[in-house]
């Protein structure tokens, strides 16, 4: 668990999302990933703060780093799926996600006819994620937008709400198992 976490605090270039930062694949020598690594956590001002290894949701996303934009994008598809069949987007998923997606788990929000696009859907995939992310240190907190190639450009989902981290973990847990 400390060596993902030190992976995750020092190891930018390792996780995030290759639209954050495109130059990352050009450079794949060990000198030019350190380089890199320090570029990164200077341009995103990314806090090198200790991480809390006692705090059960911080073990619980630093140990499924890996599967949270994935599991975060299968929350968003569950949660608007009424809006991404109305858009024809449910049809372009990839199966493990449309499976969650159409799962009965929850209700799907609909606002009307409202439809969404692929960017909306990244932006919508990365509030799911940032979902209980209040209780998590700094370090963590300010990471997981970078996870994703757009963060929301409103925080209306900063309450924590235990619906949210259920959908969320119910999702992890749909990833883990997919083949």
């Amino acid at each position: 668990m400390y060596a993902e976490a030190q992976r995750i605090l020092y190891d930018p270039v390792s996780w995030i999302h290759p639209h954050r930062f495109p130059a990352i694949e050009n450079f794949s020598s060990a000198r030019c990933q350190s380089v890199l690594n320090d570029i990164l956590l200077e341009e995103f001002k990314l806090s090198t703060d200790c991480v809390d290894l006692n705090n059960n949701r911080e073990r619980y996303i630093i140990s499924h780093w890996a599967l949270l934009p994935g599991a975060a994008l299968m929350a968003a598809c569950h949660r608007h799926r009424a809006k991404l069949a109305r858009s024809g987007l449910i049809a372009k998923l990839d199966k493990v996600t449309q499976q969650f997606a159409l799962s009965c788990l929850t209700e799907s929000e609909s606002d009307g006819h409202e439809r969404l696009t692929g960017p909306e859907l990244a932006q919508l995939a990365c509030q799911e994620a940032m979902a209980f992310s209040c209780s998590l240190s700094v370090s963590i907190r300010e990471r997981i937008p970078l996870l994703f190639s757009s963060s929301p450009t409103n925080s209306d989902k900063e309450v924590y709400n235990e619906s949210d981290e259920l959908l969320l973990r119910m999702a992890i847990q749909h990833a883990k198992r997919a083949p």
